[in-house]
């Protein structure tokens, strides 16, 4: 099983991120590490195979290209 989560930060910066915890009966059975989440102001990876992040870049031969080899 599989969550997302989204975040709104103010600005940019470090902030600490309390981990993911399960619980049975009251009793923590299973927790993330913490982590660590740098907040910068632009994207800086593009994941080639995610639509979403072809589209925010917002360049239309990348747009074209990914739309011409994938299945959608």
């Amino acid at each position: 099983m599989q969550f997302m989560f989204y975040f709104y930060f103010p600005k940019t910066g470090t902030y600490k991120h309390f981990p993911t915890n399960v619980s049975v009966d009251r009793v923590v059975v299973s927790k993330a590490p913490p982590q660590i989440l740098k907040v910068q102001r632009t994207q800086t990876t593009v994941n080639e195979d995610d639509f979403d992040d072809i589209l925010a870049t917002g360049e239309i031969p990348n747009i074209l290209n990914f739309m011409r080899t994938k299945n959608i």
